[in-house]
Order: C-alpha cells, then structure tokens, then sequence
C-alpha cells in the first residue's frame, strides 16, 4: 500500500506544539473532541504555557500532591456527616490558575496542588472533633480561637479554589516582619506567606488521602491573622495528640515558628 505523506503548511504548527499533542494524547489529557478542534484550528491549539489540565497536574507532582475537589469531598464528607454539617459538593469547570510551566517548578514533592473548599479553623475543628481515639483532632484545650474576641478571623476562611502551597517550613528563628522580607528576598513577588486557614485544611486533606501524613508535624506555620491580643496565629505541629492552633507576638522568633508559601495565581 502506498504511504499517504500529510504537509501542514503555513499553519503556524510548531514541532514542539505536535511534540506536546502527542504526549497529551497519550496521557489522555487531549481527548477526541479537542484533538479534532485541533486539526480544525491548528492556531488555537492549547500551549503547555497555559493553565495547567488536572490530569497534566497529576502526571507531574504525583497523585499524592494533587487533591482535587473530588478526593477532597470524598474523604471530608463522611466526617462532615457525623458531626451534623452539610456535605461539600464539587464544583464543575474549575480550572487550575496555574501554568503547566510553574507546575513542574514545585515538582520536588514539598509542594502541594489543592483545592480548598474555604473552611475555617472553626470549621475544620467540628468537623473532625477533639477526641484522639478518632484521628486526625485538633486539640482539646485549645479553644481560645472559639471565643467571641476572635470572630474577625477565626471564622472565615480562604476564597474556594486552587492553591499551590508548600508543606516545607522555612526561616524559622526570624520574627514575623523579617519573615515576610527573607520571602521577598529569596521568592520573590511570586510568593507570599500562606493563610493559616489554608494549611489547616490542606494538612486534614493529606492526612485523611495519603493514609495518615502529617504534614507540619514537627513546627507551626505563622500565619496571617492577628489574634484580639495582636499575636499573629499559627496552626499545627500536627501529632497524634492533636492540631494546635495558637499566637505569637510579631516580634518573637522560633525555630518552630516557620513559614509554608503560596505560589501566587498567574
């Protein structure tokens, strides 16, 4: 049988872009409808500088570091169930504010892609309790960020959405100013210290997924919040014993007082 040669020309194709629609393919990133808009409109084809595809994502940091909305429910809801509250439902059509690009940059296994459904630590405490025979827990006498003084942070938690955040903690011993400022300096605008809303959350997320991780469990993450007496909080040391959640003067420093980053959105 006689081989068909096929030209594109002047279609503006480049060799990389083929070369990244056949490792889509094989990675089912690129199903038969996109693959057919492709051959359509070559000049729309979808660059790996984009926003990165959840199966993309997954490929790259593993399945261990991407929660995506739907593991996130599966594992919070029973919980959420048992203590009363109303289950999470997945949204649809959320895509990851994140390019493919910087996705492989955070690709050392520090780093953790996932979606937070916006609880707060008050939220995040009912819904898994105080008891250690029924892990994870937050700490049982650590109750002060329940009380009234502390309704304007303690309540409200992160937008839903995507974040990137790292389970590493850094510039321990500093205080909270020259922290942000070893951020600035050594990240970059890119970067910024992560809400502790978020770290609560994504530390329940990697515990109830990957079979019992506990992230943070050795130093807490200095948060953003200011607590009623002008401590800023921090939350972890996540142990068997249970989650802490705590503050600390600004100007006090701590080898267990570190920072967890978040990559800005794109």
């Amino acid at each position: 049988m006689k081989k068909i040669k096929v030209v594109v020309s002047q279609s503006g194709v480049t060799a990389g872009q083929l070369q990244d629609l056949f490792r889509m393919i094989g990675d089912g990133t690129v199903d038969g409808e996109n693959l057919g808009g492709f051959l359509e409109s070559p000049r729309k084809f979808r660059k790996s500088s984009e926003s990165a595809s959840v199966v993309r994502a997954i490929k790259i940091l593993g399945e261990r570091r991407v929660f995506t909305p739907e593991r996130v429910a599966e594992v919070f809801n029973p919980l959420r169930k048992r203590t009363g509250l109303q289950p999470l439902v997945p949204p649809q059509g959320m895509s990851i504010p994140y390019s493919e690009e910087a996705v492989r940059k955070h690709a050392d296994g520090r780093w953790l892609l996932v979606w937070s459904y916006g609880l707060s630590l008050r939220e995040q405490r009912q819904m898994v309790g105080t008891d250690t025979n029924q892990q994870p827990c937050f700490y049982k006498e650590w109750d002060w960020f329940l009380k009234s003084a502390e309704d304007g942070w303690a309540g409200k938690g992160m937008n839903p959405g995507w974040y990137l955040v790292s389970l590493e903690g850094r510039f321990g011993n500093q205080t909270w100013q020259q922290q942000e400022e070893s951020i600035q300096k050594e990240f970059g605008q890119d970067y910024e210290r992560a809400d502790e809303h978020l770290m609560g959350e994504a530390c329940l997320s990697a515990y109830l997924i990957n079979n019992g991780e506990r992230p943070l469990k050795n130093f807490y993450h200095w948060g953003k919040s200011l607590g009623s007496h002008g401590d800023r909080v921090c939350v972890s040391r996540f142990d068997p014993g249970g989650r802490g959640v705590d503050g600390y003067p600004p100007a006090w420093g701590s080898s267990v007082l570190q920072v967890c980053l978040l990559r800005k959105f794109q």
